[in-house]
């Protein structure tokens, strides 16, 4: 196996221990085969390495291994959820977990393991695979393919499974796009502040707030260029060059949201007149400084009070008609090409509802893509004063847009 090449992983199913059932996997996109009991498919694995096969999973990559599986969250769990009524449906995803590993172990691939739903097997239909592989996927991860009851690779539903690991790895480009974000969320995301920390970025990525997960270490001025917005989510103040870098940021114009402990860094100044409910904000040279008037303890207000204060004037793009979709903007290097990718965790377009979105005016042009379909199709734009518009087509599963 080459070293430096891609692994695309399988959980081999522990029944099989037949050597011919790998042939299934000759020219397709799976290269690397991971077994829960070893010593009993012992002869699938010798033949998986004689096939150039890796047969474990390398000590760099970070593997999620309880993720979750995507999808809409039933209306009985929903109802014992842990946040504030949304009018939405709830959505269980797993792009705020890469991220955040993305965070803390920049390069390193991510995987992705979510065992399938108990009771899901009997009514597996290719929608729910390939919604599984884009959840991944649309966030620079990888879905580790588990076994299931009947699964059968020569399968329609196997075929399609492939099909869509094929449509993202023919667009690697895409995997060197970076968040496109206005807000920075700063925690260690570690002991007291873990719940709060990834919540507020799982609740952030549902609602469409453009974030960066940043680290203490990792605030440098480098790190927050191009942010309107930085989110302290600790009490612990910063320290040292990170310091130095946020009092730069604000000073510069940037917002600041922080609790009283960070915020007593900075020197005493008049509150604006109206502020938002539940925060005291005051100028800070060009910049704002707020400062919860209680301590947070709702990482969905965290969230929603975060984007109000940023405003939404901030936002890339406004999308309608999605409460199913959570979008995902990423830049290119080159900063010429913005990315939004939209899983649709419904599984199910609503021609009822057609979903448009709003683009800024400086938009040239927008190609549309749908896996596992691998031509993109052009979308017609339609300019108004201030921006411009798109109606975009029913997309059952997952779509993107690429826009320069």
């Amino acid at each position: 196996m080459d070293q430096g090449k891609r692994l695309l992983p399988m959980r081999w199913p522990a029944a099989w221990r037949e050597p011919s059932r790998l042939s299934a996997l000759e020219g397709e996109a799976i290269n690397c085969l991971l077994f829960d009991d070893p010593t009993a498919c012992a002869s699938v694995r010798q033949a998986a390495l004689r096939r150039g096969f890796a047969v474990e999973q390398p000590e760099t990559v970070v593997r999620i291994a309880e993720g979750v599986w995507p999808g809409l969250v039933r209306q009985e769990r929903q109802r014992g959820a842990e946040a504030a009524p949304t009018g939405n449906p709830w959505v269980d995803s797993n792009g705020w977990r890469v991220r955040l590993e993305q965070c803390r172990a920049p390069g390193k691939p991510v995987w992705v393991d979510a065992a399938l739903p108990k009771d899901l097997p009997p009514m597996l239909r290719p929608a729910h695979l390939a919604l599984a592989v884009a959840d991944a996927a649309a966030y620079g991860a990888t879905w580790v393919i588990p076994p299931w009851d009947g699964m059968d690779l020569a399968s329609p539903l196997c075929r399609e499974l492939l099909q869509t690991i094929q449509f993202f790895e023919a667009r690697a480009e895409w995997r060197s796009f970076s968040p496109w974000a206005r807000l920075g969320i700063v925690s260690d995301f570690a002991g007291d502040n873990e719940f709060m920390g990834g919540e507020v970025l799982n609740l952030a990525t549902r609602r469409g707030l453009a974030y960066r997960a940043l680290l203490p270490a990792a605030v440098t001025a480098a790190n927050l260029r191009g942010l309107h917005g930085l989110l302290h989510l600790d009490s612990k103040p910063p320290t040292g060059p990170a310091l130095a870098a946020v009092k730069a940021f604000v000073e510069a114009g940037g917002l600041l949201i922080a609790p009283a402990e960070v915020a007593k860094l900075f020197p005493a100044a008049p509150a604006v007149s109206d502020p938002p409910h539940g925060y005291r904000v005051r100028r800070v040279a060009k910049g704002r400084l707020a400062e919860p008037l209680e301590a947070w303890s709702d990482p969905y207000l965290v969230a929603a009070d975060a984007h109000t204060l940023l405003s939404r004037r901030n936002d890339y793009a406004a999308i309608y008609n999605a409460s199913s979709v959570v979008p995902y903007n990423q830049r290119s290097p080159d900063g010429k090409r913005t990315l939004i990718h939209l899983p649709n965790y419904a599984l199910r377009a609503n021609p009822g509802q057609p979903m448009s979105i709003r683009l800024p005016a400086s938009v040239k042009r927008v190609r549309w893509y749908v896996a596992p379909v691998n031509e993109a199709r052009e979308l017609p734009l339609t300019p108004t004063e201030s921006y411009q518009e798109l109606q975009l087509p029913d997309t059952p599963v997952y779509s993107a847009l690429e826009i320069d």
